[in-house]
């Protein structure tokens, strides 16, 4: 009979671990993150939009070669397809209209003015400043701009004469750059290619300028586009100029751009493809170190992909294995997909434990209230377990190393004045880390004195419940193994880089464990061990000598 109870147990411990099984692979498979984006979910966010290469034909046939150029560059870094037939067309187009090398493309508003003439050299296209920058050229374009109606362009116009602080002045030598730059942007606002939000801003910073007296905020926007001009074509950077909301956006993209230069395809394709240069920047920027990674994945997937990837605050984590299916569910339910993933890995870790309990014997004495105590409190610390795993925490910006010059004598606090220090806090991580190994030492305390319990309660004399108690003596030390096995697996999820370094978090569990078995063993296992010792002398003293 035992033997059939005993196999009736494994069978339904196996069960319940086959469950485990599917409950978990199926959380695993559902692309959905609540720290994280999947690529997966960017490639459903574009589908069925424009590829890059499409968007480069679109703008190659519209009489752009400019901006198509580019974006083929970045087609060609990214590994795209098609991009071979694509820049010979761009070769063919710019051999059959030579003049559009100077502008990369056609404008309507330099071809009214007459006699600009600009020489691209061995470029492909000329850079922006190269048009502005030429004192024949600067001529015709004041005397073109000055008769402007629109109150914007003439507020920039009417702004050279304010002191610059890093440019030389205007109408003085070397003031020749600032000047082609306030050109510029009049240009580009009597264009009235830019939002309505950034042209109001300009005119207000333009207007607020005192001859003879410094504007910061205007020579910082006059410094930006001069980076830009040095590095696009005039009509890339009327393209680019399209999609900048306001000086912040344009400020922090060219901040991105001057610190990687050699990134420029893939950040003016981010930026013209989502209309959002400002959270490009702050996506490749962010603390996660993955805002590189992120916009090749999201400019792998076309228009929607890259919109999806600007207006999403979370990085994009590595591809692996997912339902791909379940891709475009997960875009456009993130919160609900991420609900149900995590209910998934708790079930999964419910199952577990149910599994782990019925092989560990728990519910054996007849006490279901402990049992289930002990099944939820190992579920809850496997599916926090799990959550950890499935949800790896943000890698943390590396920190720049500090040089550390001790002083042979320094300067001492006066009398009277305390120095504070302030201590660091703890991390939310670490306060996670180290409930999660309280929670697996509950579960074996839980454990052991359901054990003590079961055996106390047996009608046996106490000789053998005292050899009962000494056969247990490996589960009551179950505590610290699972602590050294904590700190083990700790260390190594750290040394994979899955979760982030942390000592304290790792040895915890080790102190837990030290913790937990001498608990159990001189608080419960010693005592009654005396108690089992002085019953068996009495049984042995009242039995009857013969």
């Amino acid at each position: 009979m035992a033997v059939s109870t005993s196999g009736t147990s494994w069978v339904k411990s196996t069960l319940l671990a086959l469950l485990a099984l599917v409950f978990g692979v199926a959380a695993w498979g559902i692309p959905a993150r609540w720290r994280w984006v999947h690529p997966s979910t960017l490639s459903a966010a574009g589908a069925g939009t424009p590829s890059l290469v499409q968007v480069s034909e679109a703008a190659a046939q519209a009489g752009r070669p400019g901006p198509a150029a580019l974006l083929a560059s970045a087609a060609v870094r990214l590994g795209h397809g098609g991009t071979n037939e694509l820049l010979a067309r761009l070769e063919s187009v710019v051999a059959a209209n030579p003049a559009l090398r100077t502008t990369g493309g056609v404008d309507p508003l330099l071809g009214r003015v007459a006699g600009l003439r600009v020489d691209p050299g061995t470029n492909i296209f000329a850079p922006a400043l190269d048009i502005f920058l030429p004192e024949s050229n600067r001529g015709l374009l004041r005397t073109f701009l000055a008769q402007s109606q629109t109150p914007s362009t003439r507020a920039v116009l009417a702004s050279r004469d304010f002191a610059p602080r890093e440019f030389a002045p205007v109408g003085r030598p070397g003031g020749q750059p600032l000047e082609a730059v306030l050109l510029m942007i009049s240009a580009l606002l009597e264009s009235e290619v830019l939002t309505a939000e950034w042209a109001a801003e300009l005119q207000r910073t333009a207007a607020a300028s005192v001859s003879g007296t410094p504007n910061d905020t205007l020579e910082r926007i006059c410094l930006d586009v001069l980076v830009l001009s040095r590095r696009l074509d005039w009509t890339s950077l009327r393209e680019f100029a399209r999609t900048v909301p306001n000086t912040r956006a344009l400020t922090n993209w060219v901040g991105v751009v001057r610190t990687n230069v050699t990134e420029l395809p893939l950040l003016y394709a981010g930026a013209t493809l989502s209309g959002a240069p400002g959270a490009i920047a702050e996506r490749w920027n962010a603390a996660s170190g993955t805002g590189a990674v992120g916009l090749r994945t999201a400019l792998n997937g076309g228009v929607g992909a890259v919109r999806a990837f600007a207006a999403s605050t979370r990085p994009v984590c590595k591809d692996g294995f997912a339902f791909r299916p379940l891709a475009s569910w997960v875009h456009g339910a993130p919160e609900v997909a991420a609900a149900t993933r995590t209910a998934l890995l708790g079930l999964a870790a419910l199952f577990l434990s149910m599994a782990l309990g019925g092989v560990l014997d728990l519910g054996s004495s007849g006490d279901r209230g402990a049992a289930w105590a002990g099944t939820l409190g190992m579920g809850l610390a496997l599916g926090f377990l799990l959550f950890i795993i499935a949800e790896p925490a943000l890698p943390r910006p590396r920190k720049e190393p500090r040089i550390r010059v001790q002083l042979l004598s320094g300067p001492t606090a006066p009398a009277g004045t305390s120095i504070s220090r302030e201590r660091p806090v703890m991390e939310t991580t670490t306060i996670a880390t180290i409930i999660l190994f309280a929670l697996l030492q509950v579960t074996i305390y839980v454990i052991c004195r359901r054990k003590i319990t079961e055996i106390l309660e047996m009608p046996e004399p106490a000789a053998v419940r005292l050899r009962l108690m000494e056969n247990e003596e490996n589960l009551f030390d179950a505590g610290l193994y699972i602590g050294i096995a904590g700190t083990a697996a700790a260390l190594v999820l750290q040394v994979l880089h899955v979760v982030e370094a942390n000592l304290l978090a790792a040895y915890s569990s080790n102190l837990l464990g030290i913790v937990t078995v001498a608990l159990i063993k001189i608080r419960h296992v010693r005592p009654i061990k005396r108690e089992l010792i002085l019953e068996g002398q009495a049984e042995v003293t009242a039995a009857p000598q013969r």
